[in-house]
């Protein structure tokens, strides 16, 4: 919508592109790596601040820099992708607003959460995010996903096949292949 915030992504093989609040940047019909991040909001409602951060290429830090709107987060011209963002709302009038965030990292399907502090990542946190999609609404009109927990980690069930290694030839045969004669 013209009201919400628009998004200034910088795409691998691409370069920056606007797109508008509740748009997929890429996404799960295109995806493509996401390279960096610039949030714009020219209509923003008095009093409601948007922070974000991103990780980049999986080189988490301990405190990653929170970017305020109209100020680039992520890389360019270095196709390092973007592994893992946050986002964060902040008001002074007690307006009751929320994040809806989706996004889509390489190898995973799509991660959802709502909330005022919203953080992202693959399940190691080194999976290339393909996919965003940012909107946000009053706390009424957003459908509650389930609140990503940051540290939480996917655990994969072992595989069940098993691969046996033999010690040395087999009785009966040779250590070198025969040639044909």
């Amino acid at each position: 919508s013209g009201l919400g915030p628009q998004i200034l992504a910088h795409i691998a093989h691409r370069g920056d592109i606007l797109f508008d609040a509740g748009d997929w940047i890429c996404g799960p019909e295109n995806p493509a790596r996401i390279e960096g991040l610039e949030i714009r909001w020219p209509a923003r409602p008095d009093g409601l601040l948007l922070f974000y951060s991103v990780t980049s290429d999986g080189h988490e830090q301990h405190m990653p820099r929170e970017y305020g709107l109209d100020e680039y987060a992520g890389t360019r011209g270095r196709s390092r992708p973007l592994s893992g963002v946050r986002f964060r709302l902040a008001n002074s009038d007690g307006e009751n607003m929320e994040l809806r965030i989706e996004a889509l990292f390489q190898g995973y399907g799509v991660r959802s959460a709502t909330g005022r502090d919203v953080s992202l990542t693959g399940p190691t946190g080194r999976e290339p995010l393909l996919g965003l999609r940012l909107a946000v609404e009053p706390a009424s009109q957003v459908p509650h996903a389930p609140r990503q927990n940051p540290a939480l980690k996917i655990v994969r069930p072992r595989s069940r096949v098993q691969m046996f290694r033999g010690t040395g030839p087999a009785p009966g045969s040779s250590s070198r292949p025969e040639r044909p004669q």
